[in-house]
């Protein structure tokens, strides 16, 4: 890799980490949802649906690809924050991150979304064919505290599954 790239990764990582770090800083305090950007928000989600990836100690290229799609297509995230967004998912967030983000959820997403968004969880988890059971306790962690019932959850991987992903 040309050492520009290797600067570019870096600086990427960089923002990446200092992105998570300001989010959940704010997200630390009482109205913190109410001090996060619309691109903070943003990134949240992407964030927390990147979070399956590395769930099974496992950066697989299909997971990844997949999660830009979604990313791309229905997030419309700019460049800088798809980059960001893949990086985070690389490093994968801290438990502590996953778990104020995803309570977070119940402020930033309807109860449809979080429901939608578990369906894209569960479409990252299984892109591969193999669901691991760390990818299966993190989306089941996420769902619950976001507060989105368990039967919605398990209607979306059956959804998911159904659709040709394992």
């Amino acid at each position: 890799m040309p050492r520009k790239s290797k600067r570019h990764m870096l600086a990427i990582a960089e923002d990446a980490d200092k992105s998570v770090q300001d989010i959940m800083t704010k997200l630390a305090k009482s109205d913190g949802y109410a001090r996060l950007t619309a691109s903070q928000k943003q990134f949240l989600l992407a964030a927390l649906l990147g979070a399956v990836v590395p769930a099974d100690h496992k950066v697989k290229p299909v997971e990844l690809e997949r999660l830009k799609v979604h990313l791309s297509t229905k997030f419309h995230l700019p460049k800088t924050l798809l980059e960001q967004a893949l990086e985070a998912a690389h490093k994968g967030l801290t438990e502590s991150n996953i778990d104020q983000a995803s309570k977070s959820l119940t402020e930033l997403l309807s109860m449809e979304d979080r429901i939608k968004l578990i369906g894209l969880l569960w479409d990252v988890a299984l892109c591969d064919l193999n669901l691991a059971p760390e990818e299966e306790a993190l989306v089941n962690h996420i769902a619950e505290l976001a507060q989105v019932p368990a039967r919605h959850v398990k209607e979306q991987q059956a959804r998911v599954t159904r659709a040709g992903h394992a």
